[in-house]
């Protein structure tokens, strides 16, 4: 009985060997990452609009569906003592545009796979409002101008003047600003 028993028990371990059996083949070679050394793997291409004309059908678009959209909100972001109000706009899933409201700054991110596409901002002045918008294609920015105006609605009639920025103006950088987007979508990055 003795000896059954271990044939049984040797039985069934050889049967969870062959059942654990990994058929999966490695051709690469392994790695062993280093403290300083960064994981790397291939991502697919950024693709998105390339013309501030493609742009704004993309923009036309999302507004086309706002209204049927889930509103997560409002979350408040902190810069120092400035508290930012937030609200992401999804559409089956997916976020299609980013709001923020600050006393005196209002700004909409239009986004096509979380990537900031296209930045408008409303920002209350001593003279009336500026409104800023930035185009950003699959590389790099590709538009921004600036228009004023007494009330929010006439910086849409305003004459249209070339943005100028610092040189260290995140919203010039279509990296910089996708950094902003996803400290709004998933909090501060350590």
């Amino acid at each position: 009985m003795k000896n059954q028993s271990i044939l049984l028990l040797s039985l069934l371990l050889l049967l969870g060997f062959v059942a654990c059996k990994n058929d999966g083949k490695n051709d690469g070679e392994t790695k062993v990452l280093g403290p300083n050394d960064v994981f790397e793997v291939d991502a697919p291409p950024i693709t998105g609009p390339e013309s501030i004309a493609e742009v704004e059908k993309l923009v036309k678009g999302i507004d086309a569906v706002q209204d049927s959209m889930n509103v997560a909100g409002p979350n408040f972001v902190f810069n120092g003592k400035e508290k930012t109000e937030v609200f992401v706009y999804s559409y089956e899933g997916m976020p299609q545009m980013v709001y923020c409201k600050t006393p005196k700054l209002e700004s909409w991110y239009y986004l096509k796979d979380r990537r900031p596409v296209y930045l408008k901002e409303l920002a209350l002045t001593e003279s009336g409002f500026v409104q800023n918008r930035f185009y950003y294609g699959p590389k790099d920015l590709i538009g921004a101008e600036s228009r004023e105006g007494a009330s929010p609605d006439d910086t849409n009639k305003g004459a249209v003047k070339k943005y100028r920025g610092a040189k260290d103006d995140f919203r010039l950088s279509g990296e910089a600003a996708t950094g902003k987007v996803l400290e709004y979508l998933y909090g501060k990055m350590k």
